[in-house]
């Protein structure tokens, strides 16, 4: 077969196709070039090109072309044992999951307690209330009793495992761990314990620190002396006269209760400060700790220190269930640690008072008002910074 073009010559000795059709070269060779005698009529001599096509490539015309009928892809069986929103749900934490171990690995971590080995997060999303050990329990059964088509034991391919969601695969291998649930809490107790107890430690040692600074202070029992002289001087001849102590509460008059020219006895009291002891003015300087401990909040410590210590018996409940079973992974992980968090938290323990009622009155040692000495006033604050709060023997009346 041969390509026939007609073109035609134009200025410069550009060829311009005109038209084309296939034919026989005459002498079957590859290219043939000739002239051909037109009509005098045509505006151009015109050419014949005869060209031999190349067997070997495949044919250019669209004719040789055979068009190929591309089968439909069947889609993948899946399982599609959960429901939507949960599977959506469980997946996300099968990704979690999955990022640095395999699942077989994964089992075997919990199943062994090694709680090092796993993140924070990944604990969390197990183990939380509503987590992800709540959705195995749940569709434990229905997952593990599942058998692919045509087969009368559980998935064992990979071509089975293909079949599963990342969702259903997690509770694949997860949901015959025994005792999945208390494993994983265990594990995010241990793994979180000091993360939880060093906010409270680092508060608890501020609150430490500015009571020994309260304890040790050579001004605040000599101001406090000089605030139970004033009040007694008022309150001469009253039913309140001569009293020996007052409550914390009841300083905070002194900034309040003020005399006809609107003067507050806290600055008369500051008034005569400076003339005789100028020195106890400089007060803050004995407790540089006190103001960052003031802003602290007990009911917030008292809430942390319980979830800890509630944290820390069920731990050890855990572990004693475990040994009566045959359990010895929880003994050979925890006891270590469950000794020495045992120790951190009794060292959270509010000191026991030395007093056997705690609701009653804590009074000065010093009974005559006449016979106060800053000796006795010192004892008085630490007595009462030990206590934590400090009470009227008699109320004050301004």
């Amino acid at each position: 077969m041969c390509v026939f073009m007609r073109v035609s010559r134009v200025a410069g000795g550009t060829l311009i196709r005109k038209e084309g059709r296939n034919f026989m070269a005459p002498d079957g060779s590859h290219s043939i070039f000739k002239r051909v005698h037109d009509s005098d009529t045509s505006p151009s001599p015109t050419f014949l090109f005869y060209r031999t096509p190349d067997l070997s490539l495949p044919p250019h015309h669209s004719d040789a072309k055979k068009a190929v009928e591309k089968k439909p892809k069947s889609k993948k069986k899946k399982a599609n044992l959960l429901p939507e929103k949960d599977a959506k749900k469980m997946s996300m934490v099968a990704f979690q999951l999955t990022k640095a171990h395999e699942w077989s690995e994964l089992a075997d971590i919990i199943n062994d307690l090694e709680y090092q080995s796993l993140s924070i997060e990944a604990l969390e999303a197990l183990a939380k209330p509503n987590g992800a050990c709540q959705d195995i329990m749940k569709y434990k059964k229905k997952v593990l009793s599942w058998k692919p088509p045509g087969k009368e034991t559980g998935p064992t391919s990979a071509a089975d495992f293909k079949m599963l969601t990342p969702a259903e695969l997690m509770v694949f291998h997860l949901g015959n761990i025994k005792g999945l649930t208390k494993r994983c809490q265990s594990m995010l107790f241990c793994k979180s314990f000091d993360e939880s107890l060093k906010p409270l430690d680092s508060n608890l040692n501020l609150l430490a620190c500015a009571c020994r600074e309260v304890m040790s202070s050579e001004r605040l029992p000599m101001i406090m002396h000089y605030v139970i002289m004033l009040t007694n001087h008022l309150n001469q001849g009253g039913r309140n006269a001569d009293i020996s102590g007052i409550r914390l509460s009841g300083l905070g008059k002194i900034c309040v209760t003020k005399s006809a020219k609107g003067h507050s006895l806290l600055h008369f009291m500051i008034d005569k400060l400076v003339v005789k002891s100028p020195e106890l003015l400089a007060l803050e300087d004995d407790f540089p700790s006190v103001v960052p401990a003031s802003v602290l909040s007990s009911t917030t410590m008292r809430s942390d220190r319980a979830l800890i210590v509630e944290g820390l018996k069920t731990l050890v409940q855990t572990c004693e269930d475990a040994a009566n079973e045959g359990d010895d992974a929880y003994e050979i992980q925890f006891a270590d640690f469950r000794d020495r968090a045992e120790v951190l938290v009794d060292g959270t323990a509010p000191p026991p008072l030395e007093t056997e009622d705690r609701g009653c009155k804590y009074r000065s040692v010093c009974r005559d008002a006449q016979s106060r000495t800053l000796g006795r006033g010192r004892e008085l604050i630490r007595h009462l910074a030990a206590a934590g709060q400090l009470e009227l023997v008699q109320d004050v009346d301004y």
